[in-house]
């Protein structure tokens, strides 16, 4: 009887064949891997958030009331004290009031927005106070003078930039009511990247009962909502 074999063409094809289609595969899976890993993440500084205002809430005897850990000064102090305050629940490696203090300069960083075309590409530079938790996890505070205010907002274009008449005016201004006493963006994994909305970064907004989600997209509010509905 005769032996039938592969030639020598016939395995270095397959081989090119397997390489071709693990150079496919394998990265999708590790992006896949990255990225349920970064959500994994994102959930818990989700309830690490809400456990750390209900905790303020039992100590000042608010309850249902978010502003227990807001302090109402008319400057940017305002939100380092916030900061503060949130350290007390989340035992931070470090705050930080900002890039300038020493051993800060490497929370400060540039964030992309969910959209690479929303204005052009432009990045935003976060310089507010910061939280640096222990497992790596940034929070950056911002909190308003007031938990009922009103922001002049704009019809904007498909970057996002305001529309303006012949006068380089806004055409048309638009009054916005708020009522968001802070907002907190949380880096999942810090500095080391994408630093993306929607990737590694989220925000929400922290009215006096509740903590809500940004639904903006450009900043991941759409994909945030995904993440924590179990979507994707």
């Amino acid at each position: 009887y005769s032996l039938k074999a592969f030639t020598l063409s016939e395995v270095l094809i397959t081989l090119v064949i397997i390489g071709v289609i693990a150079a496919i595969t394998v990265p999708m899976i590790l992006q896949s891997t990255q990225e349920k890993e970064l959500y994994s993440k994102f959930k818990k500084n989700y309830s690490l958030l809400q456990n750390s205002l209900e905790r303020a809430q039992i100590e000042e005897g608010t309850l249902g009331d978010n502003t227990a850990i807001f302090t109402p000064l008319p400057d940017a102090d305002r939100s380092y004290l916030s900061a503060q305050r949130f350290a007390n629940y989340v035992n931070p490696i470090k705050v930080c009031r900002n890039k300038n203090q020493s051993g800060c300069s490497d929370v400060y960083y540039d964030v992309s927005y969910s959209d690479s075309n929303y204005k052009h590409g432009a990045k935003d530079s976060i310089n507010t106070p910061k939280v640096v938790l222990a497992d790596g996890s940034i929070w950056h505070i911002i909190q308003n003078d007031s938990c009922e205010w009103t922001a002049m907002g704009c019809a904007t274009d498909r970057y996002g930039e305001c529309i303006k008449d012949e006068n380089g005016q806004i055409a048309t201004p638009i009054p916005n009511p708020r009522y968001d006493c802070a907002e907190i963006g949380v880096d999942v994994n810090g500095a080391q990247g994408p630093n993306k909305y929607g990737k590694d970064v989220f925000q929400f907004y922290i009215r006096k009962d509740k903590v809500r989600l940004i639904n903006w997209a450009p900043r991941g509010g759409n994909i945030s909502k995904k993440i924590l509905t179990n979507e994707i």
